[in-house]
């Protein structure tokens, strides 16, 4: 062949490469904004568009230039609309029911644990009630093999009634990783685990003016707590309470359905 047509060859070849490219862009982007093809579609129109192009070389194929542009068009709708696509509140809701319903009855038996326990045990000077509830007991079952061999878990009343489900419940407000919600939680938590050891050291030493402070301390990092964690909670559960200013006016809890989800609202008395 003479170089004239050496050279014809050599741009139609570059001609077909570049639609080929072009097509496979469009191509993917298509596969983002667009059902897939069934079988039977596949095998029509992807041999018809790829194969023509590789065998004929024809001149008449889109500009590559537009061809980019247009692949560049689809792959930003495609990615617009995957964004555009609402997230799931449904399961965010079932979740934040879940934790409520597993884990504030909870904290709510440990509130009573502090108020009407263990304040009342500081306020009659009654130092041996208080070791009680700072007690370290093994939480195994009965005839535990890890108990029989002292590698048996031990923790107190308070941290078991209180402090454990208080923590637990901070991860249900999650957001992508640590949220604003849930660090401000944390801080309490931290506050009112602070002011107990300030209630069992005072205790150890008999003083009851120290463990007041430290228990007003503690109430009041319990409150904003609570405070935090019903800022933006669901209408469809109950917010709770916090400790009121004269503790002696504090009522017991009463009971959350812990079932369903139906019997939001309703209470009974605990059975004590």
């Amino acid at each position: 062949p003479s170089n004239q047509s050496k050279g014809q060859t050599m741009r139609s070849s570059t001609t077909s490469g570049l639609a080929l490219i072009a097509l496979g862009a469009l191509e993917g982007a298509a596969a983002f904004t667009s059902s897939p093809l069934l079988p039977t579609q596949a095998s029509a129109v992807r041999p018809t568009s790829a194969m023509s192009l590789r065998m004929s070389g024809h001149s008449d194929a889109p500009a590559p230039s537009t061809t980019r542009r247009a692949a560049l068009s689809f792959l930003a709708a495609g990615a617009a609309g995957l964004a555009a696509q609402p997230a799931n509140a449904d399961m965010t809701l079932t979740s934040i029911k879940r934790a409520y319903f597993r884990y504030v009855p909870r904290i709510e038996s440990g509130r009573d644990l502090y108020v009407l326990q263990l304040r009342d045990a500081i306020e009659k000077s009654d130092w041996k009630a208080v070791e009680r509830i700072f007690e370290r007991v093994s939480a195994a079952q009965e005839d535990s093999y890890k108990a029989s061999l002292g590698l048996d878990a031990k923790v107190s009343q308070i941290e078991n009634e209180l402090l454990t489900p208080m923590q637990v419940w901070i991860t249900s407000f999650a957001e992508k990783g640590t949220s604003p919600k849930q660090r401000k939680m944390d801080t309490k938590l931290a506050s009112l685990r602070a002011a107990l050891d300030g209630v069992q050291a005072a205790a150890a030493k008999g003083d009851k003016d120290a463990a007041v402070e430290n228990w007003e301390a503690g109430r009041a990092a319990l409150n904003g707590y609570i405070k935090t964690a019903n800022k933006g909670l669901t209408l469809q559960v109950r917010q709770l309470d916090p400790i009121p200013d004269n503790w002696k006016a504090y009522e017991q809890t009463l009971a959350r359905p812990t079932s369903s989800y139906t019997d939001t609202g309703k209470a009974i008395a605990f059975d004590r």
